[in-house]
């Protein structure tokens, strides 16, 4: 049984670690979902990151999509 939660943990484990390189929202129905941008004006000091696309959440994204289908059964 594969919980969205173990499923991203299991797919990091073959990532890199040691910088921020992105960052994602994930949930049930969204997965992982790569963010191009994450502000935080309020903060002091501020933050503001800006990612392209691709890298490390790409293939994080990747992965736990694999995962996933790699979990699945065909609905009989």
């Amino acid at each position: 049984f594969l919980t969205l939660p173990n499923g991203v943990v299991h797919a990091c484990s073959g990532v890199g670690q040691d910088r921020w390189e992105g960052a994602f929202i994930s949930s049930t129905s969204r997965l992982v979902l790569p963010l191009d941008e994450l502000a935080a004006p309020e903060w002091d000091p501020p933050l503001i990151k800006h990612w392209p696309r691709g890298g490390v959440v790409a293939r994080l994204e990747q992965l736990v999509l694999q995962e996933i289908d790699a979990c699945s059964e065909p609905l009989r």
